[in-house]
């Protein structure tokens, strides 16, 4: 297994068509009712061999927290081939990913939003459940993610999550 983190622009044309038709084939929809997406800036890939097994895509973003500015990282369309599950490599993936946000991106935290059945897997990792509540924007205006929606953080300093409501100041990742 090996990792590679590459900035989104440069991430070859025919791996984003694969991994666009893998996404269909999972049948990821219109999650949580969102419109748009915010693109990713870099993305983390994990390959045996010449295969691509596991990926995700990482923002950099300013968001506000109880209505203070805070730098964080955030990780999204976390994805691995079924085939390939449950041989760590969507653990592999958010290591990679966590440690890309504390030494290159100098972000105090990481954050993501996920269903239930996805906390023990990114607990495991050294993220961590915080309470929201998260809006976000929309062409149509501001929106707030259901109250079941799952919010977690990787400390990648002392710092303490300072809590309160949560804007991620775009579209959601």
């Amino acid at each position: 297994m090996h990792i590679e983190i590459t900035c989104y622009e440069d991430v070859p044309q025919s791996l984003r068509d694969d991994i666009d038709k893998r996404a269909v084939e999972l049948d990821w929809g219109d999650t949580y009712g969102v419109t748009e997406w915010a693109g990713g800036d870099w993305q983390v890939t994990v390959w045996e061999g010449e295969t691509w097994t596991s990926m995700l895509l990482l923002v950099k973003r300013a968001i506000m927290v109880d209505g203070q500015p805070l730098l964080v990282g955030g990780i999204g369309s976390v994805m691995t081939v079924p085939e390939w599950r449950g041989r760590g490599h969507a653990s592999a993936a958010m290591r990679a990913a966590s440690t890309f946000i504390r030494d290159q991106l100098k972000a105090p935290f990481g954050l993501l939003i996920c269903g239930s059945h996805r906390v023990h897997l990114y607990q495991s990792v050294g993220w961590q459940v915080v309470p929201g509540p998260l809006s976000f924007s929309q062409p149509s205006g501001k929106r707030t993610f259901p109250d079941d929606t799952i919010i977690m953080v990787y400390p990648c300093t002392d710092q303490r999550w300072p809590g309160g409501p949560i804007d991620l100041c775009g579209p959601p990742w």
